[in-house]
């Protein structure tokens, strides 16, 4: 009874209300993704991870957790810190969080040289409850 209740946002699971939270945040990960472009040494990390990012109610991050690594630690690592440092996306609405405490939304993060950092949802597999 003390363990959190979570609910998963994944393309299967979209409903309009889901679709415009994902949307909002969707958009915050970008812009913070462009504006603090992963880099070593000068040069811009270039390369694609699938990450679970955990909000609570309030849409705090509570973690994110690389499911799929772009194969470049550092990239993993500062992806990461992005999603950490773009929250909070704004409180849940009650018709998105459906009663759970943890809102998991499993995304695929792109960055790229054209376009800067994409963000678009996937498929999740449960995991732990971090």
């Amino acid at each position: 009874n003390a363990r959190p209740k979570k609910r998963y946002l994944s393309p299967a699971t979209l409903r309009s209300v889901d679709a415009l939270y994902y949307s909002a945040f969707r958009t915050q990960v970008e812009r913070a993704g462009t504006t603090y472009f992963p880099m070593e040494k000068g040069q811009k990390l270039y390369g694609e991870l699938v990450m679970e990012v955990w909000l609570n109610r309030q849409g705090k991050v509570v973690d994110a957790i690389v499911l799929q690594s772009s194969g470049n630690a550092l990239l993993d690592k500062r992806a990461r810190a992005i999603v950490m440092q773009a929250g909070p996306f704004g409180a849940v609405p009650a018709e998105v969080s459906a009663g759970n405490d943890l809102l998991l939304i499993s995304s695929r993060f792109r960055f790229t040289r054209d376009a800067g950092m994409e963000a678009t949802t996937t498929q999740s597999r449960p995991s732990p409850t971090p």
